[in-house]
């Protein structure tokens, strides 16, 4: 269970680690003691085991609850992860006495989360995948060719405003050269069998 050397850890989270083995209550305010003793009670409950206080290493478990302590640091936590009913009031309640002792964690610890899945399930911690999506590239159409059937349909269109697949036709715009319009991007429907030019086609 052992994956990191305390000494590694960054200094505010290796006070946070004193913290989960109960170190010298004389060393910080009695109250913050009381907080982390009673999230260690909690999370034993639920298979939670403390290291001891002079360990050199840290355990899966101990980074797993640091990562949730610095998530509920955050203003929109559930965004983060889900922590299960047993353990969540009293974590939030030491992230937020952490928070008011000028003790922030950083996105680094949060983000271990990622590597320690079976620690999470364990405590009952679940982070929230994120994904990330390429946004959409939005192509203006391509203007129909000059002189052409497409050219003529654009641009009648235009003119009336809103026009329907049996006017067009009527002036010899075929429904195929019109859905073909469509797909392009140089129609837009309106209805059934009504299109009206593509905002980008429009002149000013």
């Amino acid at each position: 269970m052992r994956v990191f050397r305390v000494a590694r850890l960054a200094a505010r989270e290796r006070h946070v680690i004193g913290l989960l083995r109960g170190a010298d209550p004389t060393a910080v305010s009695s109250d913050m003691h009381t907080l982390f003793r009673r999230l260690c009670v909690a999370a034993s409950a639920i298979g939670y085991r403390a290291a001891a206080i002079d360990c050199a290493c840290t355990t899966r478990q101990e980074l797993c609850l640091l990562g949730c302590l610095a998530a509920l640091q955050r203003d929109n936590p559930d965004v983060l992860l889900r922590v299960a009913d047993p353990i969540r009031p009293i974590t939030l309640l030491c992230a937020r006495r952490l928070q008011a002792e000028g003790i922030h964690l950083s996105h680094a610890t949060i983000s271990r989360l990622s590597g320690l899945p079976d620690a999470c399930a364990e405590l009952a911690i679940s982070p929230v995948p994120t994904t990330f999506q390429q946004p959409k590239l939005v192509r203006r159409p391509l203007p129909p060719a000059p002189g052409s059937v497409q050219e003529r349909a654009l641009d009648l269109v235009r003119t009336y405003g809103v026009t329907s697949s049996r006017e067009l036709a009527a002036s010899g715009i075929s429904r195929q050269v019109v859905s073909l319009m469509f797909k392009r991007g140089l129609l837009v429907r309106v209805g059934t069998g009504n299109y009206r030019a593509a905002a980008e086609t429009v002149r000013g």
